[in-house]
Parts: C-alpha cells; sequence; structure tokens
C-alpha cells in the first residue's frame, strides 16, 4: 500500500535528522522537551495548561499531553509555544 505524502514527508524528516545526527522529532512539529536535571524544564510546543498544581502539571502540545509531577512546581514562564516549569521534577509522563 503506498504511503500518503504526510507519511512520505515524516519518513524523510526522520532519514534527514539520523543523517545529521540530531534528535528524532527536531524537524517535525512534535514538542520538544529540554530538562536541566530535576529542577527545570523547558517545553517548545507547548499548545496550553491543562492542569496546573504544586505537585502536577499537565500541558498539551496538540498530539499528546505532557506531564510533571513533583513538588513546589510551578510555571515560570508561558507564551504562545513555550513553556518552562520550575521545581522539583520527579516524573515526566506522556499521554495520548
Amino acid at each position: 500500500m503506498p504511503k500518503s505524502k504526510k507519511e512520505a514527508m515524516l519518513g524523510a524528516l526522520e532519514s534527514l535528522s539520523s543523517a545529521l545526527d540530531i534528535p528524532a522529532g527536531t524537524l517535525t512539529k512534535g514538542a520538544q522537551i529540554v530538562l536541566s536535571s530535576n529542577r527545570e524544564a523547558t517545553i517548545e510546543g507547548c499548545k496550553g495548561v491543562l492542569e496546573y498544581s504544586d505537585d502536577k502539571i499537565r500541558l498539551s502540545t496538540g498530539s499528546s499531553i505532557i506531564r510533571f509531577t513533583g513538588s513546589e512546581l510551578e510555571i515560570k514562564s508561558l507564551s504562545p509555544g513555550y513553556a518552562a516549569v520550575k521545581g522539583f521534577i520527579v516524573s515526566v509522563e506522556f499521554e495520548n
């Protein structure tokens, strides 16, 4: 069965990122998460905040949900497409 144009494009982007030795998803519209130890996370591709408390933060990326759990969590920065979470991060989980 032939691939759709979108599947072919995603495959080509994955091959390119592999050839350039950069993380998968860097060239696509997926969210980018950078962790600085367990104290800070920056999320590019954030579409909105779904849940916010000092022990749990859930963010939407459009295609999935990212859940941070820990203590003293706070959103230090929030702008279109970007969020920064600070605190003591115990886990990062992905929901569909």
